[in-house]
């Protein structure tokens, strides 16, 4: 099974585990739980018991010439990125920071973001901590939220960059990611993901043999942003293939959250499955990052 990809018929058949996980861990072991993912966050120590990298294969591979490979630091880790080099012709561009999907980056994570370059933005693609050889440990939805917002304050400080039309989206792992960001405090002036899923379950059933922490549902309650819809502080703009059905599914219900608690959320199905959704995702959510953009 490819980084990109998991099994479609696993993913349904755990909708239901996701949904009976959802109404255990609304009393989760660790009665010091919030309510507030910004709060809890700050608080919730995860308890590892091991601490290794991504076991994601990937390979170093090099930049194109007009593409800079760079370290952004996030948590006292030196992080690395590929970024869109400077044009040195005076002007401040929008940018977004696109979060690969899987647990490492490879050059084709950086050609299908290339999009957002046609369309007048600087594009930056982070690994995170534990994936490509960088410095830190794999904790599965959890430290790597501080990485995914630490790469748009990077952003934010390049001098060809107008910090404030900055946005980010996140394709699968890296669309999950998006949306705990966007339940804190972030560079980012919209969200948008592809093929997101908000019940962290989904991954750690799959392959539990990733999982580096004690696996209760207090470990689970953390990283899942459907406990956390109330929390939402950035625009998420969620695209999901119609024939994505378990993400689908599961999308449904967040969407349900969102409209209970009035947060700004709104999910967008398009065609296609898990991944040949991704194109049009990109495409319809640069229209919508223009439209900030031509707000300011």
């Amino acid at each position: 099974m490819s980084k990109k990809t998991y099994n479609i018929f696993a993913i349904i058949l755990l909708c239901s585990i996701f949904l009976a996980g959802c109404s255990s861990s609304n009393s989760p072991k660790n009665n010091n739980f919030s309510g507030s993912y910004e709060k809890d966050i700050q608080t919730f120590q995860s308890s590892f018991v091991k601490k290794a990298p991504s076991i994601d294969e990937y390979e170093n591979s090099t930049p194109p010439s007009y593409v800079s490979q760079v370290e952004y630091e996030s948590n006292g880790l030196k992080l690395k990125a590929w970024v869109l080099n400077d044009p040195k012709d005076g002007y401040k561009y929008p940018a977004v920071v696109f979060m690969h999907g899987g647990f490492a980056f490879d050059e084709i994570d950086w050609a299908v973001a290339e999009d957002y370059i046609d369309r007048g933005y600087v594009v930056m693609t982070p690994m995170v901590r534990g994936e490509n050889g960088n410095p830190g440990n794999f904790e599965y939805f959890y430290g790597e939220v501080k990485d995914c917002i630490a790469a748009g304050k990077y952003l934010a400080k390049l001098p060809y960059v107008d910090e404030n039309n900055i946005f980010l989206m996140g394709h699968s792992a890296g669309g999950s990611l998006g949306v705990l960001a966007s339940l804190t405090d972030s560079p980012y002036k919209a969200i948008a993901t592809n093929g997101a899923s908000y019940g962290t379950e989904i991954y750690f059933e799959q392959r539990k043999e990733r999982i580096p922490f004690e696996y209760n549902e207090d470990e689970i309650h953390i990283r899942s942003s459907y406990e956390y819809a109330n929390s939402i502080k950035t625009p998420v703009y969620s695209f999901v293939g119609k024939d994505d059905v378990g993400i689908m599914y599961l999308s449904k219900q967040f969407e349900k959250q969102a409209k209970k608690f009035d947060v700004p959320y709104k999910l967008i199905v398009i065609d296609g499955d898990h991944n040949d959704s991704l194109y049009e995702a990109i495409q319809l959510s640069a229209d919508i990052f223009d439209s900030y953009v031509e707000k300011k």
